[in-house]
């Protein structure tokens, strides 16, 4: 048996922060038992830390990953250091370095790739003085220049600096969708890799040994408490369903005293749980009957949604960004137009109204999660990544 391959992992956080720490430590763990050796190298500590760190085999330091370089067959780079820092890691690392795309800070100052007015969503390709006047216009409190001339020189210095750097190295996505704006932002479709994510599809409860489960038609939000991820929208939509239809809302974030005052304005603090950040979701399928995900912004992939489908949970969700790589409409749930509130209404009540479609949706999410996005593709995908990096 050959030697285990070496790979590092380098992210911001060590901890559970969001997304791409889940994925990072579910990466890490699937590698692992597939004979990989693993290392992360991370920042400042995170949420549930010590868990965190033993999805690895060891934890270091960027600086210590640095003075190591050698021995790692390859090096992913989860979060877009600034121009001086990458440098350091190509230079290190020379084509082992790949970096994974996952959200839209890669090209976008703000971060969010939409508009500070109307959060009207954007696919302009970055520009230095088009996209430094859109992120000037940010509250001051998220710029990260610090003051004005600061602000200034981040945005057209720096940001500039680093999609170069950025543009010069091999990177990974997990969706066309992010291929595509990556394609649209100067980036050599050549190095661009998709390595769609994977996903442990559950199998069925069987419901004679399950408990009894809580009375009325059950709905899931998963995921930060910000605007960009819609969950005032979800309230909305809650206020057009009867009292049948519960929620739990699980997520944090700085918008959530805001949705708590709107929920009980709107008189659903009987039927809407918040139940804050949650370290094990897989309870939460569980529990829900369907899904829910009024994304504003034109989220890269949504992990959230295919865990839902993997563990027969139908979704209900705008169609936009990368959405359709996962949830394909009428089949594995329902795909409405962006924003619109009724349509997402209209389509729970299909769902509650209808346990066989609701079933046969459940089922659909199962066959599709387990034949697209199961670990042996990751593995076949990541495997051919590696090979003759050294070279």
């Amino acid at each position: 048996m050959g030697e285990k391959k070496k790979i590092l992992l380098i992210g911001d956080k060590l901890g559970y922060e969001g997304g791409i720490e889940r994925y990072m430590a579910s990466v890490s763990g699937l590698l692992r038992r597939n004979g990989f050796e693993v290392t992360g190298a991370f920042g400042e500590p995170g949420r549930d830390a010590d868990a965190f760190r033993s999805r690895f085999d060891r934890i270091m330091t960027v600086e210590n990953a640095l003075d190591h370089a050698e021995e790692f067959d390859l090096a992913a780079l989860n979060k877009p250091v600034w121009a001086a820092g990458l440098k350091r890691l190509h230079e290190a690392f020379g084509r082992r370095l790949v970096f994974w795309a996952h959200d839209h800070d890669v090209y976008c100052p703000r971060r969010y790739y939409y508009t500070p007015f109307g959060r009207k969503n954007c696919r302009r390709r970055c520009t230095r003085f088009r996209c430094a006047c859109c992120a000037l216009l940010a509250a001051p409190s998220k710029w990260q220049g610090g003051g004005v001339g600061g602000q200034l020189r981040f945005l057209l210095r720096d940001v500039p600096r680093r999609l170069a750097e950025l543009r010069g190295i091999d990177v990974v996505v997990i969706s066309e969708f992010m291929r595509g704006n990556l394609v649209r932002n100067g980036f050599n479709p050549a190095r661009i890799h998709l390595i769609s994510p994977f996903i442990r599809v559950e199998p069925e409860p069987d419901l004679a040994k399950t408990e009894p489960r809580r009375a009325g038609f059950r709905l899931l939000f998963l995921g930060q408490l910000i605007r960009g991820k819609g969950c005032d929208l979800f309230l909305d939509m809650m206020g057009q369903l009867d009292s049948s239809c519960r929620a739990v809302i699980a997520g944090d974030g700085n918008d959530r005293p805001m949705l708590e005052t709107k929920c009980r304005e709107l008189g659903l603090e009987t039927r809407v749980d918040f139940i804050g950040w949650h370290s094990d979701p897989e309870t939460l399928f569980a529990e829900a009957d369907a899904a829910v995900l009024p994304f504003r912004w034109q989220e890269p992939f949504g992990l959230c949604g295919l865990e839902a489908i993997a563990h027969g949970v139908p979704v209900v969700a705008f169609n936009i960004g990368g959405t359709g790589e996962w949830l394909k409409d009428k089949i594995t749930g329902f795909a409405v137009p962006p924003f619109d509130v009724n349509a997402m209404a209209s389509a729970v009540e299909k769902l509650r109204n209808d346990p066989a479609l609701c079933r046969k949706m459940s089922e659909n999410g199962r066959v599709f999660a387990s034949e697209r996005f199961s670990p042996e593709r990751f593995l076949t995908a990541f495997e051919a990544l590696c090979r003759g990096r050294r070279s």
